[in-house]
């Protein structure tokens, strides 16, 4: 649910949520981004910090944003998501994404 919120409109066949459809999207950004957890169904708040970074990213770069204003995304989090935060923002910036980042580190 976290992943898609934010186009929840490429989700809806028929005037319905395409719950299928939305779960699919889900795995692959689950993949494609390394998050850590149960499954796509498990809270957010359940987990790590990074992971939730990972999420949020996710809702944003399914949205296909131009530009992503990011405030403090690796504050509190261990090294290793720290690290793999950075690579997402790089690559975003390679693809001709603006990218506003904005850290006390």
């Amino acid at each position: 649910d976290n992943i898609s919120l934010a186009s929840l409109k490429d989700f809806v066949k028929n005037g319905a949520l395409d719950s299928d459809k939305e779960i699919i999207v889900a795995n692959e950004y689950k993949e494609k981004m390394r998050i850590k957890c149960r499954d796509v169904d498990q809270k957010v708040d359940a987990l790590s910090g990074g992971n939730q970074q990972k999420v949020i990213l996710s809702r944003w770069i399914l949205k296909n944003a131009d530009i992503l204003i990011l405030d403090e995304p690796t504050r509190g989090i261990d090294v290793g998501s720290k690290y793999e935060i950075y690579e997402i923002i790089n690559q975003l910036a390679g693809e001709g994404k603006t990218v506003i980042f904005i850290s006390s580190d």
